[in-house]
């Protein structure tokens, strides 16, 4: 089968020779074979393309199936690490209760543990700059620069493109 890259330069090919043969006013039938032939090239361009587009569909549902497939398994992932948190929980609520320090057997050992210390800031705390973090750098907002541009505002550095997609439905 050919390539639909091929047919397209058979389709150029074609279209020069055509032209020549209307500038060096060939007969009626060889004009008339050559067109024929364009229509053969054109239908075969027509098939590739179609054949092409089914196969791009089918690559997008099997990429969107395996999205589905794997937001279900994270969302199910976030459920058995939720269980699995709240069961700590409640292993060392009620280790604590029995004022059970450690717990031993043959596949792993349990223990209450004392963490590091950790910094909790009360919401509504003021601080000084000196103990915040540095600010995070802002994104554009590409909306109302579009607006701006779309009103004929000059912004230095902004442009609006408009580019190509293929959309097969």
């Amino acid at each position: 089968m050919t390539a639909l890259f091929k047919i397209s330069e058979q389709h150029s090919q074609a279209l020069t020779i055509i032209e020549q043969m209307f500038d060096d006013e060939c007969p009626e039938n060889e004009l008339d074979e050559a067109l024929g032939l364009l229509d053969n090239i054109e239908a075969s361009f027509n098939d590739k393309a179609v054949n092409v587009a089914m196969y791009i569909r089918n690559q997008e549902a099997e990429a969107e199936a395996i999205d589905e497939a794997a937001k279900a398994m994270t969302a199910r992932s976030k459920a058995l690490k939720a269980k699995a948190g709240r069961m700590k929980q409640y292993l060392l609520d009620e280790m604590k209760a029995t004022q059970t320090v450690q717990i031993r057997c043959p596949f792993f050992a349990v223990s209450v543990r004392q963490n590091p210390p950790s910094v909790k800031v009360m919401l509504g705390t003021e601080l000084p700059d000196a103990l915040l973090l540095p600010a995070k750098p802002r994104d554009p907002d590409k909306k109302a620069i579009k607006s701006l541009l779309e009103d004929g505002v000059s912004i230095e550095g902004c442009s609006l493109e408009r580019g190509e997609s293929l959309v097969i439905k």
